[in-house]
């Protein structure tokens, strides 16, 4: 199964965007004073966090689709806004939805990344940086 897009908001998040590196190395103390460290993984994952503070019902209604649809489990592809580089992420735990206003609603969405996504974008004639902002191709085909 091929992995969903995270949903295109109209609601830009809010600054700051906070991104935590998962720990990867594990190291033992040895009787004699000796420290022996090593990598338990290959690839550090990051946890990305994303508030939206003035969601419209659309975007919550959007957001909240993509929640139920992929759960905890299911991996999707989510591109930084603001670095533009894409993710294969999942949600680290189901959000809150709060609403704030008679017409908005806000939320703070914890995404932990499994990879760097393999994708090519679809490129445009009319594009000046040359990348179309397409939904990813995934080009490995197991997400």
């Amino acid at each position: 199964m091929s992995a969903s897009n995270y949903p295109t908001l109209t609601t830009l998040p809010v600054y700051p965007l906070s991104e935590q590196r998962e720990k990867v190395g594990l190291a033992t103390k040895t009787d004699y004073g000796y420290i022996h460290g090593r990598k338990r993984y290959t690839l550090a994952r990051m946890t990305f966090g994303v508030a939206y503070t003035k969601l419209s019902g659309y975007d919550k209604a959007l957001l909240a689709a993509h929640i139920d649809e992929a759960d905890i489990a299911e991996t999707f592809h989510w591109r930084h806004p603001w670095t533009g580089v894409w993710y294969l992420a999942r949600y680290a735990d189901i959000p809150k939805i709060d609403l704030i206003d008679l017409a908005y609603w806000e939320t703070f969405i914890n995404l932990q990344t499994v990879r760097l996504a393999a994708i090519e974008d679809v490129f445009g004639d009319a594009d000046a940086w040359g990348d179309a902002m397409e939904p990813p191709i995934d080009v490995w085909g197991y997400s």
